[in-house]
């Protein structure tokens, strides 16, 4: 069994690597400028003691690692799970229960809202792109700038609001900040990146 991550509607070329375990933390599969700096760090770490990769193909398993962005389970789950919570706990608030019986409810109703979010956005930029004569387009990008667009609008709210879940925004923005900041390292550092990765598949 292999398993393949999804191939975005549009895309053109997906460009995979075979048989490099180092492939796994390089920056180039990371959406998010903050994990690609972590993966950097890690990636160096690795091959500063100078030992070659271990070979998963070595007992007859083939690996075969896409090098696009969204290739990495633990950021594309962290980034959901906190939008899950920030988003649970913005709903929780408008509803007249205790605590622990509101995030239950809203818990229960937030991936239905999300859902509706993501078919709105469809809609819309489905109509976009008639009116523009195309005939395909990718939701995914418009998806993500809606939820997370939200997700900051709520973060705000909820740190205004002075109540148990103030917290939760003020962690939430504070993620987004020091992300703004990591991405204008990852810009300085983008020669770097590509060499580091170069040298790990040659």
């Amino acid at each position: 069994m292999v398993p393949v991550r999804t191939i975005f509607c549009g895309a053109a070329v997906v460009r995979v690597i075979r048989d490099q375990p180092y492939a796994r933390w390089f920056p180039s599969r990371r959406r998010f400028a903050l994990t690609k700096i972590l993966a950097l760090v890690f990636l160096k770490t690795l091959r500063s003691d100078g030992a070659p990769a271990p070979s998963d193909a070595a007992g007859g398993e083939r690996i075969v690692l896409g090098l696009d962005r969204d290739h990495d389970s633990f950021e594309i789950y962290s980034a959901a799970s906190l939008h899950f919570v920030v988003l649970t706990c913005f709903m929780a608030s408008f509803i007249p229960l205790p605590p622990p019986l509101s995030i239950l409810l809203a818990a229960f109703f937030e991936p239905l809202l999300a859902l509706l979010l993501c078919f709105a956005g469809a809609l819309v930029m489905s109509r976009w792109a008639v009116l523009r004569g195309r005939s395909r387009v990718s939701f995914a990008p418009g998806n993500s700038v809606v939820l997370m667009a939200l997700a900051i609008a709520a973060s705000v709210y909820l740190l205004g609001y002075n109540g148990w879940a103030a917290p939760v925004g003020g962690l939430f923005l504070t993620i987004v900040i020091i992300n703004a900041i990591a991405s204008l390292a990852v810009r300085f550092l983008q020669p770097t990146i590509a060499r580091l990765e170069e040298r790990c598949v040659a």
